[in-house]
C-alpha cells in the first residue's frame, strides 16, 4: 500500500509540473510553445476567463511559523490584485463579454514535502497558491490533468518585490512565458542576456520592481495575454502575431519586435536599448518603421536623452532620415523645444524663421522680412509652423528694443498682424484631410484657450475604435500634418480598421465637436 501511495504520489508530480514556465529561455517578445508541447490541452487560466468567477485555493508550507500566517487577508488581495492586472486588457479588448472578477478563496491544508500532494485539494479549485517561508526560486507548475499552480518562496510578507513575482508566476499560468533569455542557457535573437533589473516596468522579463514604480504590464506582456485569447477563443494560427510590428519566430516559436531596437526604444526602459546596442553590433541601427520612424526619432519623441546620446554615438547612424511627415529627429527636437537633446545633435540646420542668417530666430528676422517684403515674404513663417506664444514673445521683445526708425516699425505692425491671424477666437474642429483617405489622415484644429486635448474615433454603431490622447495644448491653429492630430488608420490594439464611415470627435474641457471621415480601401 504505502509503494502504491508513493507511486501515485511520483507519478501524480510529473502530470503536475511537466512544463515549468519560469526556466524556459524564450527570445525577446512574447512565446507561448514551452519544451516542444503544445498549450492546447493544458490546464491554463486564458480558458477561464469567462468563468462566472474562480476558487483559488492559497496554502502555507510546513515550515511556516504561526506569526507568518496572519495576514492571509493581505496575501489573497494580492493574488486578487495580480489577477486583475492580467485580466484588464482582456476587458479592454472584449467590454462586450464579462471577464471573471470575482476570486473565492480557501486556505487548504498546509504542504509538507514529506507527504503525498494534496491532488484531490488541487482538483477542487481554478488555481492553488502555495506561500513558503524560507527564500528560493519561485515557479508556476502547469500540467494537463489539474489546474496550475504557483509555488511563492519569497516569504509570506506582501511587499512590491513578493507583488511583482506573484505577478510574474501568475503570467504563466495564463500560458505566457519569460521575455528574456537567461544567460548561459542561450541568447535571443537580439543578443541579450537575462536582464534582471534592467526593465522595471516588465512583468514577464524579470525586471526588478521598485517599491517607488507601479506595477503594470509592458507592451510585450499586453500583447502576449490578448495573443493568447485570440488563439484560444478566436482560432488564430500559431504562426500569426497579429500586431503589425511583430513577426514569427522559428526558434525558439514565438513572437518577437520586427525591428528590436525600434520597440525596445519606443516601449521599455532607456536600458533595454542601450543593452540592445552594447550586446548586438550587427543591430540596424537605421531601420524604420512603417510610420518611417528610426530609433532615434522615438528616443527623441519620447526624451531618452540617454539612448539619444547613444544612438549618435554609433558608427552606422544616419541622423537625418526623415518619418512620413517628412521630420527628422532633429526637426522633433526642436519642435519640443528640448534644448538637451537639441544641444546633441551636430551642426543642426537653418531654421527657416532665421531670415537673416546669424542664427537666432528674433525680431529682428521680421524686421527683415517687413523691409524688404515684397521679395521675403516667402521666407516668413506661416501660421501653421508658427505659435502665437511665439509671435507673441517676438513682439514683446520688439516693443523692448524701443525701436523708432520706419523700418523697424513696419517690422512690428507685421508682428502685430500675423499674431492677430494665429490667435483663433473660438475652438473649432475643422475636416480632416485628406478624406475619403487610406490609410492615414490628419485631423486639423484650432484652440481660442489652452487645454488638455482627446480626439476619440468611433465606428458608425458608436464603438470606440481609436483614442488619440494629444495632451495639454496651447492657443493656436493646428493644421499643418506637423501639427494636427495624426490617425494611421489602427485600432487602439494595432489593428487596421474596415473600410466605412467614422466619426471623431474632439474634446477640450467643455468643448465637444463630432465630424465624420470616410476611409475607403
Amino acid at each position: 500500500m504505502k509503494l502504491l501511495k508513493k507511486m501515485r504520489y511520483i507519478f501524480s508530480i510529473l502530470l503536475v509540473v511537466s512544463p515549468l514556465f519560469s526556466i524556459t529561455p524564450v527570445a525577446h517578445g512574447f512565446i507561448l510553445l514551452t519544451f516542444g508541447l503544445q498549450l492546447d490541452g493544458l490546464e491554463l487560466l486564458i480558458l477561464k476567463v469567462h468563468k462566472p468567477q474562480w476558487k483559488i485555493g492559497y496554502r502555507y508550507h510546513v515550515d511556516c511559523k504561526p506569526a507568518e500566517r496572519q495576514n492571509g487577508k493581505a496575501l489573497t488581495e494580492t493574488i486578487s490584485a495580480s489577477l486583475r492586472t492580467w485580466l484588464e486588457p482582456l476587458k479592454e479588448l472584449q467590454p462586450e463579454r464579462p471577464i471573471v472578477d470575482r476570486f473565492v478563496y480557501e486556505l487548504q491544508a498546509d504542504f509538507n514535502p514529506n507527504q503525498p500532494e494534496d491532488l484531490e485539494g488541487l482538483q477542487a479549485v481554478d488555481l492553488r497558491v502555495t506561500f513558503e517561508c524560507t527564500q528560493g526560486a519561485s515557479g508556476a507548475p502547469i500540467g494537463r490533468i489539474y489546474p496550475p499552480a504557483v509555488i511563492m518562496r519569497v516569504g509570506t510578507e506582501v511587499t512590491p518585490w513578493m507583488h511583482f513575482v506573484l505577478t510574474h508566476e501568475l503570467g504563466h499560468t495564463f500560458g505566457l512565458a519569460d521575455t528574456y533569455a537567461r544567460q548561459g542557457v542561450m541568447r535571443s535573437r537580439g543578443g541579450l542576456p537575462w536582464t534582471a533589473g534592467k526593465q522595471p516596468w516588465s512583468i514577464m522579463s524579470g525586471g526588478h520592481q521598485y517599491a517607488d514604480i507601479p506595477l503594470t504590464l509592458s507592451e510585450d506582456d499586453k500583447r502576449g495575454i490578448i495573443w493568447l485569447y485570440k488563439y484560444f477563443y478566436e482560432g488564430i494560427a500559431t504562426d500569426d502575431c497579429f500586431f503589425p510590428d511583430y513577426i514569427f519566430v522559428e526558434e525558439p516559436r514565438g513572437c518577437r519586435p520586427e525591428y528590436q531596437l525600434i520597440f525596445a526604444t519606443k516601449y521599455s526602459h532607456p536600458d533595454i536599448a542601450l543593452l540592445l546596442l552594447k550586446e548586438d553590433p550587427t543591430i540596424d541601427v537605421n531601420a524604420q518603421d512603417v510610420d518611417g520612424m528610426t530609433a532615434l526619432h522615438y528616443a527623441v519623441m519620447h526624451e531618452k536623452e540617454e539612448v539619444v546620446k547613444a544612438l549618435l554615438g554609433h558608427k552606422d547612424i544616419n541622423p537625418s532620415l526623415m518619418n512620413k511627415q517628412g521630420q527628422t529627429p532633429l526637426d522633433i527636437a526642436l519642435a519640443a523645444n528640448h534644448t538637451a537633446i537639441i544641444k546633441m545633435f551636430p551642426e543642426p540646420p537653418r531654421r527657416k524663421e532665421d531670415v537673416n542668417g546669424d542664427g537666432v530666430v528674433n525680431i529682428q528676422d521680421l524686421v527683415a522680412v517687413a523691409a524688404a517684403f515684397g521679395e521675403a515674404a516667402a521666407n516668413a513663417p506661416s501660421a501653421a509652423d508658427l505659435s502665437p506664444e511665439t509671435a507673441q514673445q517676438w513682439l514683446s521683445a520688439a516693443n523692448q528694443l524701443s525701436l523708432t526708425d520706419t523700418r523697424s516699425q513696419r517690422g512690428i505692425r507685421f508682428l502685430e498682424q500675423l499674431l492677430l491671424a494665429l490667435t483663433p477666437k473660438e475652438t473649432v474642429l475643422l475636416p480632416n484631410y485628406p478624406n475619403p483617405f487610406n490609410p492615414e489622415t490628419w485631423i486639423p484644429y484650432q484652440l481660442s484657450a489652452p487645454a488638455d486635448v482627446t480626439i476619440e474615433i468611433r465606428a458608425i454603431d458608436g464603438t470606440l475604435v481609436r483614442t488619440l490622447s494629444l495632451g495639454h495644448r496651447v492657443i493656436g491653429t493646428y493644421q499643418s500634418r506637423t501639427r494636427a492630430a495624426h490617425w494611421d488608420g489602427r485600432n487602439n490594439i494595432g489593428e487596421p480598421v474596415a473600410s466605412g464611415v467614422y466619426f471623431y470627435t474632439l474634446t477640450t474641457g467643455d468643448f465637444t465637436a463630432t465630424r465624420k471621415m470616410l476611409i475607403r480601401k
